[in-house]
């Protein structure tokens, strides 16, 4: 960025090309940072899921427990 500024035409030319190189490096971590962080969501998604299942069996286990205690 300081390269366009100070810019005559060679150093606009690399200075662009940096820029561009930039841009594209930053769409890359961008790509790779929202498929982390969509990772960490399904990954958060599917322990909740996990937990939910887990507390369900639970209460599952529970009633039956409870009926076999009541009869």
């Amino acid at each position: 960025m300081i390269l366009i500024i100070g810019g005559l035409s060679f150093n606009l030319s690399v200075s662009s090309f940096l820029v561009k190189s930039e841009i594209f490096h930053f769409k890359i971590l961008a790509i790779e940072t929202s498929w982390s962080l969509s990772l960490i969501t399904l990954i958060s998604k599917a322990s909740a899921n996990i937990k939910q299942v887990s507390k369900s069996i639970f209460e599952f286990k529970f009633t039956i427990i409870q009926f076999f205690k009541n009869s």
